[in-house]
């Protein structure tokens, strides 16, 4: 077979493999953060196409005519070889998320950074010294003379990778091991192939056909188990999180019945620590800590960070002036009793997220950001982030909403405390986002006027 008839073969195999991989790529693309077989799919694919590509280069880049011919055969001739092991680490790595929640042995993975490290570089000095390839001076690509040293390690990754897939048999379901088994078998049949039919892309086609198998077949089933697990394991924590935060809202509502500050306090503070929670967040601030799960447990924990008030006498919680020494250390124990109380309603229950703010909301929130406060004397971001949140709305509505020893002050009065409380009191950091959300305070507070 002439070079000009491989060549138009050559070139539109390798375009047809290119589509399949680009229609696999746009089919997977979505959220990869909460589904990482996903994105190692979608990288599988990218490292195949990258493949093709660059194999079309080798038969239509040729030549010196036109000039740009010869950077672009050096570049994409060396991406042909480098992309090689991604393609199968990639795949592997997709393997280890669909065996999920089997763990598969790390041992795979470790050996695979050794092969593709040593592979890896044989194609960094190939282009000095002709070792898997070479460019002819008339930019003419050839095989290098060690170039069965590269098929040699293309035989490990395909070994590497039958291992794996035999060695967790027992956990793959009976119809998609043959969707795995195909990404060995298919490149290497072509590869034997490929030696009686010199220059035909076959080993792209073997790879971009098994992994389009796999899509059809596995990757249909994985994506199926994933939302049915997705929507049990929501449901069940969505009926959890109401269960609890219910019966903890229903014991802070004693709380309200034996107060004089007025029943909507905890709701003012959970709509106020919400947006102060939001404006953290689009600021970039503590994003790794505010995760919608966190705010939703932050937003559900105001109405219960003060129930530790339940176990004082009503003449404490009540007294129309300033409590003396022996009455404020009285007081000093509600936040200890408020963690005690949480911890019974929470027993024989796995700590999940709302349990965890919910202690640390009740325990910290009269903690003061220069190490001054109660129970602890916790200093700066000793303090929990929920609890410093909390601890500022706390104070600032208590300053605006009348109570049973004070009148409501002022809007800005009580701005202006809670800013010169900066730094003392409070985060000076979470201080600044809060005078940031000064028309979520006055859509708050507007809601809940009756009680000033």
């Amino acid at each position: 077979m002439n070079r000009e008839i491989t060549n138009v073969l050559s070139t539109g195999l390798d375009v047809y493999n290119c589509i399949i991989c680009v229609f696999m790529m746009i089919s997977v693309a979505g959220d990869f953060k909460k589904n990482k077989a996903n994105l190692y799919f979608f990288l599988a694919c990218l490292g195949v196409l990258l493949f093709n590509i660059a194999d079309i280069s080798n038969w239509q880049m040729e030549g010196t005519t036109p000039a740009w011919h010869v950077p672009a055969l050096h570049i994409l001739t060396f991406v042909f070889y480098f992309v090689v092991p991604f393609c199968y680490f990639f795949l592997i790595k997709y393997i280890k998320e669909y065996l999920k929640p089997h763990k598969v042995s790390s041992w795979y993975f470790n050996l695979s950074y050794v092969i593709s490290g040593f592979y890896l570089m044989g194609v960094i000095i190939s282009p000095f010294t002709g070792f898997y390839y070479s460019i002819s001076p008339n930019n003419l690509y050839r095989r290098g003379e060690y170039n069965y040293i590269s098929t040699i390690f293309f035989g490990l990754f395909f070994l590497m990778t039958l291992v794996m897939i035999v060695g967790n048999r027992k956990h793959f379901p009976r119809k998609s091991i043959l969707s795995f088994l195909s990404y060995v078998v298919f490149p290497v049949s072509c590869q034997l192939i490929q030696i009686h039919f010199y220059g035909l892309p076959l080993v792209n086609l073997g790879f971009s056909c098994s992994l389009l198998l796999i899509f059809i077949n596995a990757h249909h089933d994985l994506k199926v188990t994933l939302n049915k697990n997705e929507r049990v394991q929501f449901d069940y924590e969505n009926y959890v999180l109401q269960m609890q935060s219910h019966a903890l809202a229903r014991y802070a509502d004693l709380l309200k019945f034996r107060t004089l500050e007025g029943g909507q306090h905890s709701e003012r503070v959970g709509e106020l620590v919400e947006a102060l929670a939001h404006q953290c967040v689009k600021d970039g601030l503590y994003t790794e800590t505010l995760t919608m799960e966190y705010i939703v447990a932050l937003r559900v924990s105001a109405a219960f960070y003060d129930i530790g008030k339940i176990a004082l006498p009503d003449t404490l919680i009540n007294k129309p002036a300033k409590l003396d020494d022996y009455e404020f250390q009285v007081m000093q124990q509600h936040p200890k009793l408020g963690k005690d109380f949480i911890d019974e309603i929470f027993k024989g229950y796995k700590e999940d997220i709302v349990m965890k703010v919910g202690h640390e909301t009740a325990l910290f929130h009269h903690e003061r950001w220069n190490g001054t406060g109660y129970p602890a004397g916790l200093h700066g971001e000793e303090i929990p982030l929920c609890a410093r949140m909390i601890s500022i709305v706390d104070v600032f509505d208590a300053l605006v909403y009348r109570r049973c020893y004070k009148e409501a002050m002022f809007i800005d009065d009580a701005v202006e405390v809670i800013t010169n409380a900066s730094g003392i009191q409070f985060d000076p950091q979470l201080v600044k986002e809060f005078m940031k959300i000064k028309s979520d305070i006055m859509r708050i507070l507007t809601k809940y006027e009756e009680g000033r």
